[in-house]
């Protein structure tokens, strides 16, 4: 099975460089590019065709949720994992109910989580491109 394919999308770029060495250290992932603001992350959801894309919502360049319907009209096959440092009552569920296949929040055991939360969302891509 080939790696993951992902596109970290945050606009710190400390917490982009964190990523892309956690997910090569996991194993079974490539980092394919990185942006630094929602508009280069649709921009680039459409160029690099990632099957996964690991999206900031407080980014700057798009309103919140907006971004994962953006990135998912861009590359309509792709997975979006929401990463997030600011829980807001009800941008869970809206980012779920937007396309979303998981929300994650920024916290000190973040790989133990995101690592399971990227497989889990490129194995819902696969299945869905054989269907």
């Amino acid at each position: 099975m080939r790696d993951v394919r992902v596109l970290v999308a945050d606009d710190n770029a400390d917490l982009r460089d964190m990523l892309r060495l956690s997910l090569e250290l996991a194993g079974g992932f490539e980092v394919v590019a990185e942006a630094g603001d929602a508009c280069a992350a649709v921009a680039l959801a459409a160029a690099v065709r990632p099957d996964v894309v690991l999206v900031d919502l407080l980014m700057p360049g798009r309103d919140k949720v907006d971004v994962i319907a953006e990135v998912r009209r861009a590359n309509p096959q792709i997975g979006v994992v929401v990463l997030t440092g600011w829980v807001v009552e009800g941008e869970r569920d809206r980012a779920l109910a937007g396309g979303a296949s998981e929300y994650l929040i920024k916290a000190p055991d973040l790989m133990a989580t995101l690592v399971p939360a990227l497989r889990g969302a490129a194995a819902r891509v696969v299945a869905d491109a054989e269907r």
